[in-house]
């Protein structure tokens, strides 16, 4: 690295040989020698130079984050000072930036600007679906403020927008399709904007029927059951949903193949009568909620729920996992690659003695953060999702080759600076939150 003075001396260097000489010839006898002059007055400036003889470091003030999600290939995290930063393919999600359409990746955390209402403290985060498109784009990203307003972003906007009737919801998620929210009195909603009708073509929105609810005019989840937590799956074309209610009971209702058991219900199939035919005999689509089977689960209290692809999990209050769905790639997290029709615990074993105390489901992977502050992951390992530091310990499919873990893995933790607080698992990739903000 250059000292600051041989930098400034190259420069001056440059001048001279770079002009000087070639035009040396234009100037007059006078002109060369106030050249001269200057040069001298220069170089003695440079030799008094002492403050920047060795490299300054650059500060900066550091920005430690107490929320973090993750969706598709791209991440989002509220800073401690209610700022919000993303980063990843802004060609699909278009961060606060306006460039909606244009593959942009941000390989830093880029802050969320909204140059029309000036600056903004936030105190939440949440993934929606707002796609007019077709086919539809991944989810977009909201923020709540100190007032209770929801700004978003994404390739539906045009920058960063208020979105005025989200101020009815304490909560909400979304996929590509469909966005279901949780009112201030435990009512559920689900809407869709997708033109195509792609909103509610499976009963995904839980209404009783397949007529898709719109945004600013919605039915409430048929049943009249207050809900503490909504899962959608983040895997686009997954089309179902699973709540948590205050009593401690599931629900799933929406799409549900044969063999996957989505609903974690059983293996009756259909899972209910007014469940109808989708697409084949081998798929069904139930607009009504459909109870789960609490057979593993009696005792228990359930603090956690989180929906994925074909798959769900459960946490309850003891630091226990439980999940149910499609089993390949070991997703289960009980050992197996056989799918579970009902809630069945994941194999603690790894965590010697460990407790879960948040978890996250993405694409094809799942994972827990624990009480001691490590994250163990389970499932795909394509793209190196479980963090082990090697990629996969079992070959779950031999005709693609695939890498997974079928039980819980520890995660690398040799270059992590704390304990870890939560997790956000997205397409192919996970974050994790540790307790200094990191």
């Amino acid at each position: 690295m250059f000292k600051t003075k041989y930098f400034l001396g190259a420069l001056v260097l440059f001048f001279i040989f770079g002009f000087g000489l070639t035009h040396a010839q234009s100037y007059q006898s006078s002109q060369l020698q106030e050249l001269q002059r200057i040069l001298i007055s220069l170089r003695e400036q440079l030799s008094s130079l002492s403050r920047f003889n060795t490299p300054a470091a650059v500060v900066l003030a550091k920005i430690t984050f107490k929320k973090v999600i993750s969706t598709g290939e791209h991440s989002c995290a509220l800073s401690n000072q209610g700022k919000v930063y993303c980063w990843g393919r802004s060609g699909v999600f278009s961060p606060g930036s306006g460039l909606s359409g244009i593959e942009t990746r941000y390989e830093l955390p880029k802050e969320i600007a909204i140059p029309q209402d000036g600056p903004q403290t936030f105190v939440d985060l949440a993934i929606y679906s707002r796609d007019t498109s077709s086919p539809p784009s991944p989810p977009q990203v909201c923020a709540r403020n100190t007032t209770g307003e929801w700004y978003c972003w994404g390739k539906s906007y045009n920058g960063v927008e208020k979105v005025d009737f989200l101020r009815d919801y304490v909560s909400f998620s979304g996929d590509a399709f469909y966005t279901c929210g949780l009112k201030p009195n435990g009512e559920a909603h689900c809407w869709s904007i997708y033109p195509n009708g792609g909103g509610n073509h499976s009963g995904e929105q839980g209404t009783g029927d397949f007529i898709p609810n719109q945004a600013t005019s919605t039915r409430p989840v048929i049943g009249g059951y207050t809900f503490s937590k909504i899962g959608i799956s983040v895997t686009n074309g997954a089309d179902y949903t699973c709540g948590l209610t205050v009593n401690n009971q599931l629900y799933c209702w929406g799409k549900t193949k044969q063999g996957n058991y989505e609903f974690g219900s059983g293996t009756t199939f259909p899972p209910a009568t007014d469940c109808v035919v989708k697409g084949n005999l081998f798929t069904y689509a139930c607009p009504t909620p459909i109870p789960v089977d609490m057979t593993n689960l009696v005792g228990k209290t359930i603090i956690d729920l989180s929906t994925s692809g074909s798959n769900s999990c459960v946490l309850d209050s003891e630091g226990q996992v439980y999940c149910w769905g499609k089993g390949a790639g070991g997703r289960i997290g009980n050992g197996t690659q056989t799918s579970a029709p009902i809630p069945t615990p994941v194999q603690m074993t790894n965590l010697n003695g460990g407790k879960f105390k948040a978890i996250s489901l993405g694409r094809s992977v799942s994972c827990g953060a624990t009480q001691n502050g490590k994250i163990y992951c389970w499932g795909s390992d394509f793209s190196g999702q479980i963090g082990s530091g090697q990629i996969g310990s079992v070959n779950c499919s031999p005709i693609s080759g695939d890498l997974c873990a079928l039980t819980p893995t520890a995660v690398d933790m040799s270059a992590v600076s704390g304990k870890f607080n939560s997790v956000a698992s997205g397409g192919d990739h996970v974050c994790g939150l540790t307790d200094g903000g990191d």
